[in-house]
């Protein structure tokens, strides 16, 4: 089957090869896109050279499309070289660039050289050539993001300490960010708490709403959920404006365990900051759940469903009055020791001292 990329690529070298059309700026941005989906560099470098030609200057969505098709083609030094050239001229600098990145790391999981650790390397030893490279961390932070994705959280809490040393840079919120959704699709807070107090103290960075959401959400999967009012409260306290979607995550956390408090948390989001409650959100409330039932039970038996924790015996029982915790099997610890408790063991969902301590922001 001919693929859309082979398609394009052959109609280009009719047009500006063959006949020595001019294609207008609109055209070449559509080749470029498809080069840069299906990792064709040469397509997409000619596409720039018949822009030079035209006299259009060369923007940065221009050369982005290049990065990404040489990051979709897993040419991870030229990957480097380009983003030397791009920095040079004050480009390569967006989040959003690196996403590619994770994505195809992800996607390529498994073949050899497709590894966090593998590009790192790549970049370690290239840095001296292409110093601009590593003179922040956009790059490592794509990494460590894969490395959460594929739920090597430990593994990403030791390369951070790790590579962040080594290349002399600073860690950013955007790093803390990622470790933190790690920490919540885990269920981690010991390693949330560490990280929490390591952004303000140790990188004197201050925290912003996500930070502090991602906080909530991280409280919100253990047993004894009592430490996400603290963090809602220390958000207000400096004058943060929690998002709608905390306090919808709390109020149907509530709801769940008939926590009185769903019902104050609307009429807080409400009254307070504004914000409008939808007619499914109440009645979710006010029902304890049962209005979404099959939603719930499909969570128990199948996933770890947010913002629903793991309960009962995952048979998708519908008994929606009374359920119990099932206590979960300790795993083998792969955490460094910073982030684990004093038995190495990952952090206790189920912790009674989890709400005798204040949050400081």
């Amino acid at each position: 089957m001919v693929e859309q990329g082979e398609v394009v690529q052959y109609c280009w070298d009719k047009c500006v090869g063959l006949y020595q059309l001019i294609p207008t700026e609109g055209d070449i941005l559509q080749v470029l896109t498809t080069a840069a989906r299906w990792g064709n560099i040469e397509l997409a470098r000619s596409c720039l050279l018949v822009l030079e030609e035209k006299g259009i200057a060369i923007k940065d969505y221009h050369l982005e499309a290049l990065f990404e098709a040489i990051v979709t083609s897993h040419d991870w030094a030229r990957m480097f070289e380009m983003l030397q050239h791009m920095r040079e001229s004050g480009m390569g600098y967006e989040r959003g660039l690196f996403k590619k990145l994770t994505r195809e790391l992800v996607r390529g999981r498994g073949k050899r050289g497709n590894t966090p650790e593998g590009v790192y390397e790549i970049m370690r030893d290239v840095s001296a050539k292409y110093p601009l490279v590593a003179a922040d961390g956009l790059v490592v932070n794509a990494l460590l993001e894969t490395m959460v994705i594929e739920g090597r959280l430990g593994e990403a809490l030791e390369k951070t300490k790790e590579w962040f040393h080594e290349l002399g840079i600073k860690r950013t919120l955007d790093t803390y960010h990622v470790l933190l959704q790690g920490c919540e699709t885990d269920g981690n807070k010991t390693a949330a708490e560490v990280l929490f107090t390591s952004l303000r103290e140790r990188d004197g960075l201050s925290p912003i709403p996500q930070t502090y959401t991602l906080m909530v959400n991280v409280c919100l999967s253990q047993k004894n959920y009592e430490d996400a009012f603290l963090f809602l409260e220390a958000m207000k306290a400096h004058n943060i404006v929690p998002p709608a979607t905390l306090y919808v995550n709390m109020a149907k956390r509530c709801a769940v365990e008939n926590d009185p408090r769903g019902a104050r948390l609307l009429d807080e989001m409400r009254t307070i900051f504004g914000y409008r409650v939808s007619a499914r959100v109440q009645q979710f409330v006010e029902t304890g759940g049962r209005s979404e039932q099959r939603y719930i039970d499909d969570a128990l038996g199948v996933r770890k469903s947010w913002p629903f924790p793991r309960y009962g015996s995952g048979s998708g029982s519908n008994n929606d009055t009374e359920w119990e915790m099932e206590p979960e099997p300790e795993p083998e610890s792969v955490l460094p020791e910073e982030y684990s408790d004093n038995h190495g063991h990952v952090t206790d969902r189920d912790s009674s001292n989890s709400s005798s301590r204040d949050v400081k922001g």
